[in-house]
């Protein structure tokens, strides 16, 4: 039971650590596709 907690726990941590590291790239390439739609339909 401690056991599983613990890698709950580690899992829950690793995930916001790579959510955080990932956060502004994936911004990033989301106002790149925004962009790109706009030019594409001609604003």
């Amino acid at each position: 039971m401690i056991t599983h907690l613990l890698a709950l726990l580690v899992g829950f941590v690793a995930g916001a650590l790579v959510f955080r590291k990932h956060a502004a790239k994936a911004a990033d390439i989301e106002a790149k596709g925004k962009s790109i739609l706009d030019a594409l339909k001609g604003k």
